[in-house]
Order: structure tokens, then sequence, then C-alpha cells
């Protein structure tokens, strides 16, 4: 048997690491012209780098099946060191180019595209914003994991190993043209929802909007994954969308005025729906001046008198 730990070590610094990803690619589809393809290489040139790539490591790591490839075995034991190879230097890419400055924020579109995306250079001029796009659930895991430093949630996930701590409370209001105010009655007003269902939401709410959906149903016409996309539906004039206040503010700010979103009167027994805002950390983490910056600025934006 070959010492392909030995092999790997000893030809680092001869070989290009793309044609390791070239060889995972092929391994992928075991297709020369499709793999091609799919490098944007011609077929000849990845032929001819993934036969440099065999002589470098002294075996064989295909063999030709009528049209198609196949992994030698000798691929196959290769193929797991070759990922880990990849991994390793891309790895070491993020470490080198990673600085101090950056924060890394894991939240949804509430307050990611209308939030930060609108404010973030104003209070944070100094620092860069590495974002994710996460809901509850993946949000917590995430900062459990340590892939964010901070994540921002109304409707936290309890976790353990998480603090939470609590910023304020968001109003939530129910927004649309003007047109949907001809609507004779609230069970008549179509609306536009989150489509991904929240599980383990300690309030029993099932969207992400957080729409009491046991206590007042309403008409659902529309369910999308984005919120961009509800917002374009409510613009139309075709559904009323449930969100915070500080949404339809904002959103109101950078768009024409008759595409505006005025608030839409709910259910009669309906009251006004407060939401607190949470700022969640690793267990143990000081508070810090990322910390109360980041509460100011979500205090400031999306926090009504």
């Amino acid at each position: 048997m070959v010492e392909y730990n030995r092999i790997i070590v000893h030809n680092w610094f001869y070989m290009e690491t793309n044609r390791l990803r070239q060889f995972i690619a092929v391994s992928q589809t075991l297709n020369l012209r499709k793999s091609a393809e799919f490098l944007n290489m011609s077929h000849s040139a990845l032929s001819k780098s993934l036969k440099v790539l065999q002589e470098q490591l002294q075996i064989k790591l295909l063999i030709q099946e009528g049209r198609n490839i196949q992994l030698t075995e000798e691929g196959q034991n290769f193929i797991s060191k070759a990922v880990a190879m990849i991994r390793m230097e891309d790895n070491l890419m993020v470490s080198s180019t990673t600085t101090s400055n950056i924060i890394r924020i894991g939240t949804f579109e509430v307050f990611s595209t209308h939030l930060l995306g609108k404010t973030w250079s104003e209070y944070f001029p100094d620092y860069q914003l590495e974002l994710r796009e996460l809901v509850p659930g993946p949000l917590e895991n995430a900062v459990l994991e340590r892939h964010v430093d901070i994540g921002i949630s109304y409707e936290p996930i309890p976790t353990s190993g998480l603090e939470f701590i609590l910023i304020g409370q968001i109003k939530m209001g129910i927004f649309g043209v003007e047109s949907l105010l001809r609507e004779p009655t609230f069970k008549d007003l179509p609306f536009v929802v989150p489509a991904t269902p929240l599980v383990g939401s300690p309030t029993g709410v099932k969207g992400l909007d957080g729409w009491p959906n046991l206590d007042f149903p309403r008409f659902v016409k529309f369910k999308v994954d984005m919120m961009e996309s509800g917002l374009a539906l409510a613009r139309a004039g075709k559904a009323a969308i449930y969100l915070p206040e500080f949404v339809a503010r904002h959103h109101n700010e950078v768009v024409a005025k008759r595409f505006s979103l005025i608030p839409i009167s709910g259910p009669v027994k309906m009251k006004l729906v407060k939401r607190k805002i949470y700022l969640i950390t690793k267990k143990g983490v000081v508070e810090n001046k990322t910390l109360r910056l980041l509460a100011t600025l979500i205090r400031n934006e999306c926090i009504s008198n």
C-alpha cells in the first residue's frame, strides 16, 4: 500500500492545489467533458493536468471505462485526503485574510436587510460586517458553534450555553397599500406570510412574522421565503404583510409615495403586539463596546416611543 500521508506532505510544494480541485470535480462527475465544462477549461487541458497530478503522486487515480471514467482503488483512498487538504488550504486563506475589526452577526431579514444594511456604516464606520442570514434554531446553533459572534432575534429558541440579552421591544403591525383598505372585512384581507414554519419557539408562534395564528386566523394568499418578496407583493397591492413597524418606516423612506405601506386595522379584539429583541452571545462573553453599540443602534432605529 502507498503511504498517502507521506506522499501528500512530500509533494505539497511540488503540486498546484488547483489540480487537487480538478481531481475532486472529476471524482464527483466521473466524466471529463462535464468536469471540464464545470471548471471552465478545455477537455485536453484537464486531461493533461490530471496526468501531471498522477505523475507527481506516483499513483494511478483514474481508469477509463467506455465513455466514462472510474476511480481506482488508490483514487478512492486518495479522494478524502484531497478534500481534507483543500479544506486546510481554504481555512488557511480565510485565517490569513481575517482581521480583528470584522464583526460576524447572524440574524434574519428584519434586522439584516432592513436594519444593518441601512445603518451599519453610521454606527460602525471602522468595522467590517460579516452578515449571515439565519432563522431561529440555526441562528442559535451558529452562535454556539462560533460561526457568528452575535445573533439578533425576536423569536429566540432557548439553547444551553447561550446568553440572551434583552434590548427592548418593537411594535408589530399589519401594513399594505391604500387600496387594500377597501376590503370589506378582515377575513377578506389577503396576506403574504413566511413559508418556513418555526420549530421550538417558546411563544408557540408558527411563522417567522410572529402572527398569533391560533387566536386570529387570517386569509393566507401567498407564502414566501424572503421578506423582500413579501414586500414586493405588498407594494403591488396584492397582499397585506405583518411586520415590525420600523421595517415599514424604513421601507417608506426609499420608495415612491404611491408604494408606501400604511397601517391596516386587524381583528377587533387583537391588541397591539410588541416583540422583545434579544442579542444572543456565547455564555460567559463579557459585555463590550460592540454589544453596547449594537444595542444602541437597535434602540435608536427600531424602537418607537
